[in-house]
């Protein structure tokens, strides 16, 4: 969901629900609706008027005569490093982020951390800069009676969603002339963005044991511009990815990583591709041998970018960013309830029909 023309935007929870907090500054706003299989639509909202029910038709995708759909994935791959630096930002930014931390303990909530944060990213034609990502407020609630305490910590938070960003950092996408430790086959098509969209699958060529991930990856058939991945971790990888997502276990608890999935979105803004949400699943199967205690741990985190602005220097951002080994969680002091009415947040999904 965003604001036609501009960078404001965010995303909607599993009913299809959203806030969006925008100026008011007595003009028409125009918001934009998208989701890959759907129909994009707009809604024109007066001054004033602060509720919208928008619905999406699935895309019925036909394509002319003459439409050549591509068959190699190489071919696919090739075109999207050639437009790479027409189709993503030259120049610096400050994105201003939404973060949700949520953990469930057998598919019930007993953690939820929030934090507005800002992330200086740099130019896309910069791939050794990293983002650095800075802590604005937050606030955090962890209901009574539910669970004593935390037994494991996973590595993860602002910094690292920040850092999955496919197509600055191509990570597993075989870059030419290199030899590669994935296979890409073409696997149809999809639509967003009224665009049509290339679906590449890929794979490990050889499922060792180290992180490897599968999964999906939709590139648009005019600029080949990358627009969305969704991956996770290989079987083989898991078992041997624990001591790289589990940053703290206590004594006589064994944890054991059963799923680690991801999302990466870019949605367009002014001729190009910008950085929309990502969002991370981790599930862990802990059991004590000390209190004869198991339980399956959900850990799901996303970040939505709310909005985008050109940057030329850091500034103070340099002695307050999160570190790798930072926690979300311990980072917020206090409980914050009037902070909301100004930030844009994303909504809670419904949990078990509330």
């Amino acid at each position: 969901v965003s604001v036609m023309g501009g960078a404001v935007g965010t995303v909607t929870n599993n009913a299809g629900q959203d806030q969006l907090v925008v100026p008011d500054n007595g003009r028409r706003l125009t918001l934009g609706f998208s989701l890959i299989g759907y129909e994009s639509a707009t809604v024109a909202l007066e001054p004033g008027q602060c509720v919208a029910d928008v619905l999406l038709s699935s895309a019925d995708i036909r394509l002319p005569e003459v439409k050549v759909v591509y068959s190699k994935a190489e071919d696919v791959l090739a075109n999207f490093f050639k437009n790479v630096n027409h189709n993503y930002s030259q120049s610096s930014s400050l994105l201003s982020c939404f973060f949700r931390e949520s953990i469930f303990q057998d598919k019930k909530l007993v953690q939820i951390s929030e934090a507005v944060v800002d992330v200086f990213k740099s130019s896309y034609a910069d791939r050794d800069s990293y983002e650095k990502v800075d802590f604005v407020r937050g606030r955090k609630s962890r209901p009574p009676h539910v669970m004593t305490d935390m037994v494991f910590k996973l590595e993860g938070g602002p910094y690292y969603l920040a850092r999955i960003d496919l197509a600055k950092y191509w990570d597993f996408i075989p870059q030419p002339n290199m030899v590669s430790n994935y296979s890409f086959v073409f696997d149809g098509v999809d639509y967003e963005y009224d665009k049509l969209l290339f679906k590449l699958a890929f794979k490990p060529v050889r499922d060792d044991g180290d992180l490897k991930y599968s999964g999906f990856i939709y590139f648009d058939s005019e600029s080949f511009a990358l627009v969305r991945a969704e991956f996770e971790l290989t079987r083989k990888s898991l078992i041997n990815s624990r001591r790289q997502l589990i940053r703290k276990e206590s004594k006589n608890v064994d944890a054991r990583l059963i799923a680690a999935r991801y999302s990466v979105v870019y949605r367009p803004i002014g001729g190009k591709w910008v950085l929309g949400s990502v969002a991370g699943v981790l599930q862990v199967k802990i059991k004590s041998r000390s209190r004869d205690f198991s339980g399956l741990f959900t850990a799901s985190s996303e970040l939505v970018v709310n909005d985008i602005n050109p940057v030329v220097r850091l500034g103070n951002m340099r002695s307050a960013t999160f570190r790798p080994n930072y926690q979300i969680y311990e980072q917020i002091k206090e409980f914050d309830p009037e902070f909301w009415d100004t930030c844009n947040i994303v909504l809670p999904d419904i949990v078990g029909g509330q």
